[in-house]
């Protein structure tokens, strides 16, 4: 990978999905089971997800669908524990998307 997004843990995770930037996103979405994969090994590498921004994928092209998510890190909540629920959080989200060619960017707390 030429150019770095997040950094080299994440990239090395995302990359398998389909490059935003030809709508102008410096980042990748990723299929509901490339996304679920994914957030599994941030898991394992303890990245937490602040979120994400749902894309669709039409005719072979990536379109945005302004469906989002977002999970923030709550003042009494340990990272440990924050990780467990941004996880599970983005899960649920995920696996609730009805959408079958619905594309998925995720946004790790860096």
């Amino acid at each position: 990978m030429t150019n770095r997004i997040w950094n080299e843990n994440i990239d090395a995770i995302i990359c398998v999905g389909r490059s935003l930037a030809d709508l102008g996103v410096h980042s990748y979405a990723l299929s509901q089971t490339e996304s679920l994969i994914a957030l599994t090994q941030f898991k394992e590498k303890s990245i937490s997800v602040l979120g994400g921004d749902v894309y669709i994928l039409i005719h072979n092209a990536v379109e945005e669908t302004y469906d989002s998510w977002h999970c923030d890190q709550d003042k009494s909540e340990s990272d440990e524990e924050f990780l467990k629920r941004s996880i599970a959080t983005s899960q649920d989200y995920i696996r609730a998307y009805r959408n079958p060619d619905a594309l998925f960017a995720l946004v790790p707390k860096t």
